[in-house]
């Protein structure tokens, strides 16, 4: 599944749709499981405790100490032009499927990683949806990339380099659950390499940098990562 983020709002913008520059798209799993409830206003007419409609009679505007002005009246069931409308806020279950616009990048982002967390024999997750210039080190020396926000292309033979993050606990051992990069782009742990999903230290390392590396002569997108450890 591709979701869709507008990248104004980061809102969803829609699920398997054609993305524009304005757009961020976030691959998931297509029975990615997300849903939460949301209050919703529902409008209803005024019924008396026998089912008949209500309708405002005598309505006397007053003016409170605030400078807002409200309506004060007396109810009837004899037809008049003012029904009297209630609103009343009802909790509502949604799914990601059924009403992708109410979710957020960061319940995306927390769902996709929880699932592939999950399915790995991983305690820890250090990953990014979309790797940009917030997450970089742009001081690194060897820094070679276009980047702006949700964009990282590194340029021919480039490199980028993350700032510092702090893991959740010591690790010696860190496992590549997902690498969304084009052909031809090297992730490394630090200094070490990931070779067939893995990446491999003496001793346990609690802090950590990850390294994008162009080995090809052409520039080449990063765009998101998953590392277990």
């Amino acid at each position: 599944m591709e979701i869709v983020i507008d990248r104004l709002t980061n809102k969803v913008a829609g699920l398997n749709v054609p993305a524009t520059p304005l757009n961020i798209v976030i691959k998931a799993e297509d029975d990615i499981i997300l849903s939460k409830t949301i209050e919703e206003v529902e409008e209803k007419y005024r019924l008396d405790e026998e089912g008949r409609q209500l309708y405002k009679i005598n309505i006397v505007p007053v003016t409170l100490e605030s400078g807002e002005i409200i309506e004060t009246y007396e109810e009837t069931t004899e037809p008049n032009s003012d029904p009297i409308l209630e609103k009343k806020y009802v909790a509502k279950s949604v799914k990601l499927e059924d009403n992708p616009e109410v979710f957020s990048l960061e319940e995306i982002v927390n769902a996709k990683y929880k699932d592939i967390l999950e399915a790995s024999s991983n305690d820890y997750v250090i990953a990014d949806i979309f790797v940009d210039e917030n997450d970089l080190d742009l001081s690194d020396p060897q820094h070679s990339a276009n980047t702006g926000y949700g964009i990282l292309q590194l340029l021919p033979n480039g490199q980028a380099v993350t700032k510092l993050i702090n893991q959740e606990a010591p690790a010696s051992l860190f496992n590549l659950l997902e690498f969304d990069a084009d052909p031809g782009v090297e992730l490394y742990v630090n200094d070490i390499k990931f070779i067939e999903n893995k990446a491999t230290f003496t001793e346990p390392i609690s802090s950590c940098t990850i390294k994008f590396l162009n080995t090809t002569n052409k520039p080449k997108m990063v765009r998101a990562y998953a590392i277990g450890y």
